[in-house]
């Protein structure tokens, strides 16, 4: 148990954001995002990490062993989920469809942070099917605050 008096203990889940980070290769965005969901852990916060390709693999297993409605309840569950790496490898529709169906299913109830070498208005060339109305909602819903693009110092 921490040692700060009771009051300031944080027992409510975080607010429900996506916050992206963008930037080119070695700036820390992986490494701002794993301290976000750190300090989420401190605070005892359900908070996962996962790289979006790797993500992307288990749905299909999931769904070939008939667990993949209970896979999906235990990451909407999650006060914090990080997902690293978006756009790495393009995103075919089946997996695409696996992806919205997470964040339409977390939209204004979870955290999501998002890390991706690619701006958000360029996320859509990640995709196969760039027309998906639940990603044009949730990417429209974005304060500016939450989207931090990263650079780095070369030496």
């Amino acid at each position: 148990m921490p040692d700060a008096p009771p009051s300031q203990l944080s027992v409510d889940p975080p607010p429900a954001e996506c916050h992206h980070l963008t930037g080119p290769t070695g700036v820390g965005k992986s490494y701002v995002a794993c301290a976000l969901a750190h300090k989420a852990c401190l605070e005892n916060f359900k908070t996962r990490y996962y790289r979006l390709p790797r993500l992307l693999e288990a749905p299909q297993t999931a769904r070939e062993e008939g667990t993949h409605l209970e896979a999906l309840k235990q990451l909407v569950r999650l006060d914090v989920l990080v997902l690293d790496d978006w756009g790495l490898h393009r995103i075919d529709p089946r997996q695409q469809r696996h992806v919205m169906e997470l964040l339409d299913d977390r939209y204004t109830v979870r955290s999501t942070i998002a890390a991706s070498q690619y701006p958000l208005d360029k996320w859509y060339e990640t995709m196969e099917d760039p027309t998906v109305a639940h990603f044009n909602r949730i990417a429209g819903s974005l304060r500016p605050e939450l989207v931090a693009h990263l650079v780095g110092i070369r030496n």
